[in-house]
């Protein structure tokens, strides 16, 4: 879509703004407190399996407050059996609700360009998320905190790579996680104009032949 096409589709754009769109987010808000965060939690669980050799990660199915992916891990000084660091999975609806009604409301030409479209957006997301997850589990794993909670020596000397992670958590944490929507469905815009774009002259030119 050209620029000025898409200045165009602006009023068409508003307009399923506040009907396809809210009521794509508003559905998305039903499934996900009726349950659908645990389907999307066994899911991201499954797509974080790519990480075993670096953490151990499993889902832990619940209420909307307490459905979590944890890491157990073991630390010098701390119970035997270990701990279990958790990242709950409701803290990911915000930037998803996003992508919902961003999908819902956006025109395409076809039901197959709309199905890839929300692919990629699929992908995206999932993407940021292992992102998300993996980062607040890692500052938690090597922060102070820990430390304290269980009560174990922790010297804390001042490595950059504390700082780099703490600062990349702590963005990733107040703005990222509840704006990140719209760069992923950026993302997912951006790559299937130019895949698609590219589909296209892949069959014309069989055409010609």
């Amino acid at each position: 879509m050209k620029r000025a096409e898409l200045y165009a589709q602006l009023p068409l754009l508003m307009r399923r703004l506040f009907t396809l769109g809210l009521g794509a987010a508003i559905a998305f808000f039903v499934f996900w407190y009726m349950g659908g965060h645990n389907l999307w939690g066994h899911f991201l669980g499954f797509c974080l399996k790519i990480t075993a050799f670096f953490y151990d990660l499993r889902f832990v199915p619940g209420d909307s407050e307490h459905a979590a992916i944890l890491h157990h891990m073991f630390i010098e000084g701390g119970p035997a059996s270990g701990i279990d660091l958790e990242f709950k999975i409701n803290l990911l609806s915000a930037h998803m609700v996003e992508v919902v009604t961003l999908l819902a409301m956006w025109p395409t030409a076809n039901r197959m360009a709309h199905l890839r479209l929300a692919l990629w957006c699929l992908l995206f997301t999932v993407l940021y998320q292992t992102f998300d997850v993996l980062i607040q589990l890692h500052v938690q794993e090597i922060g102070p905190k820990l430390a304290t909670r269980f009560e174990v020596m922790w010297e804390y000397d001042g490595s950059l790579w504390y700082k780099f992670i703490r600062k990349l958590s702590n963005f990733d944490k107040f703005i990222l996680r509840y704006w990140a929507g719209f760069p992923i469905f950026l993302c997912a815009l951006v790559l299937d104009h130019f895949t698609s774009k590219r589909l296209k002259i892949t069959e014309s030119g069989k055409k010609k032949n």
